[in-house]
């Protein structure tokens, strides 16, 4: 690359790691039923020295994804000691990853596009939303450009090393979102073969990288040779679930194209002509696969392609539910499909050049008014949303300081039912700050044990009883709260405030 490219590269990521970094700085971002689920799994594994076979729940009932989101969460939970918003920067760092690379390939077509598809790659609202919560789908999206790197490279030179890493980085996918993972080999294959290098398959490198995905399957393999396949009839009854339902491969189409719409939507930054684009150019290049049977010699190009064909295909062939944190290998390949298009544009004469140059220089003005940046960079710091943390956390300060250092009982009414944020923040914030963790905090007394060995975590200091319950509240978006609500209206109400979206009363305790 050139020199120019390079500081242009640099500047690009710059700017967005400070971005997302200021965006997300004092508990702005995310902390919800999920992620902070995933908090309390690797609290148990890093803590309690429980290793994982598998990792978080999927789309499909009794079915898990691997391990390796959680052991990669492990690595942001040690050196922050707990602290969620290690997990935010550990996907803004993988967001910068993923971004060198796409802009490493977008480099062949010239200085323009590497802007074009940096400035899109900071600006993308789908990408943003990757940056602002740890998810195990959200590496899938950050990642994908070094995937396609990577098996570029391998296809290219036939080198070991890259393609073990391809591999390597496809089976983590698999670990990290299956609904993605799951069309690794198949990307990789069909690749091997439009590119005529089928040569590839005889040789050993191949294989040796293969060898390593596998075995990133293997805690999964275990559990279910362990568990008498569970998760294999759990898929087996959703997919027989799916076909006996009588939905119609029209109906699947239909669905999925909307699901896709959408996803493109946000990933263009909610820009109707760029998504159209993008559509129009898709369909027209596969036309012309289908004319002349091949895509010519762009190897970047043929992968590409396939991120935007293979997924979208067994989507509507397969009586499976899609949802837009499945598309996310999908949606990174249709930001370098659109700027690599500019690119090629550019080198069909003066005409194209002009063209490829007016539509490069739209597209960055609309996506740098799309960060708003006077507004994000230096407005205030407002969130209405209840499952943001900075408004978790001032429940959380609220509680302890209306209890006057006294012990207390604290429950939480969260749409989703299970309270996983706060009892993630009471264990971590609540100690770290206050030295104690509360007499009870659950979503409800006297239910059944839902974390896993709480008693075996500490709680610290022990200090008197106040005599308080509190009830942190979410907005009743399902209105089922007056049920809650009705265990505890037989004690009675001190107080109730607002803390934020969240409201918060003050009973006292019957002995």
């Amino acid at each position: 690359m050139k020199k120019r490219t390079i500081f242009l590269i640099i500047a690009l990521l710059i700017f967005g790691i400070f971005y997302k970094l200021h965006w997300t700085s004092g508990g702005n971002f995310i902390f919800n039923m999920d992620n902070a689920r995933d908090m309390v799994d690797v609290r148990e594994m890093v803590v309690l020295d429980k290793l994982r076979l598998i990792g978080p729940t999927s789309g499909v009932e009794g079915f898990f994804n691997g391990p390796g989101w959680y052991y990669l969460l492990a690595i942001p939970f040690i050196l922050s000691k707990g602290n969620p918003y290690g997990a935010v920067v550990l996907m803004i760092v993988l967001w910068a990853i993923g971004g060198f690379f796409l802009m490493k390939l977008l480099s062949r077509y010239g200085v323009w596009v590497v802007l074009l598809g940096g400035v899109v790659w900071i600006s993308s609202n789908y990408v943003m939303l990757a940056t602002l919560y740890s998810y195990n789908p959200n590496p899938v999206v950050l990642l994908a450009p070094l995937f396609i790197y990577l098996l570029e490279k391998y296809i290219n030179t036939n080198s070991l090393l890259y393609g073990v890493e391809a591999w390597i980085l496809g089976g983590l996918f698999f670990n990290f979102e299956m609904a993605f993972g799951i069309f690794i080999p198949a990307i990789f294959f069909a690749a091997i073969i439009i590119s005529g290098k089928k040569h590839l398959f005889y040789g050993r490198y191949f294989w040796v990288g293969f060898t390593f995905f596998v075995i990133l399957l293997l805690p999964q393999i275990l559990f279910e040779l362990r568990h008498d396949f569970f998760m294999t009839k759990s898929v087996m009854n959703y997919l027989n679930k799916g076909v006996s339902s009588g939905s119609s491969i029209l109906s699947r189409f239909d669905t999925a194209k909307n699901t896709y719409l959408g996803a493109l939507s946000g990933t263009m930054m909610n820009w109707e002509f760029l998504s159209r684009l993008t559509v129009i150019a898709w369909i027209l290049i596969i036309l012309k696969f289908f004319r002349d049977r091949k895509f010519g010699k762009d190897t970047l190009l043929i992968i590409v392609m396939l991120f935007l064909i293979i997924p979208p295909l067994f989507h509507i062939l397969l009586p499976i539910k899609v949802m837009s944190w499945h598309l996310g290998g999908t949606m990174a390949a249709a930001i370098i499909f659109i700027a690599a298009l500019l690119g090629r544009l550019g080198n069909l004469g003066s005409l194209g050049k002009l063209i490829s140059i007016v539509l490069s220089v739209v597209v960055v003005a609309y996506a740098v008014n799309n960060l708003e940046i006077h507004k994000n960079m230096f407005g205030k710091k407002v969130s209405l949303d209840a499952s943001v943390f900075m408004n978790e956390i001032s429940a959380v300060d609220y509680v302890y300081r209306e209890a006057q250092g006294k012990n207390f009982r604290v429950y939480v009414y969260l749409p989703s039912v299970i309270d996983y944020p706060y009892q993630y923040l009471f264990w971590w914030y609540g100690q770290k700050e206050y030295g104690f963790f509360p007499k009870d905090y659950a979503y409800l007394p006297d239910k059944p044990e839902y974390i896993r060995d709480k008693e075996k975590l500490g709680g610290g200091k022990s200090p008197e009883d106040s005599g308080l319950t509190f009830l942190i509240k979410q907005p009743d978006t399902i209105g089922q709260r007056h049920l809650w609500e009705n265990s505890f209206s037989h004690l009675p109400l001190l107080n109730s405030v607002s803390v934020g979206p969240l409201i918060i009363e003050t009973r006292q305790q019957i002995p």
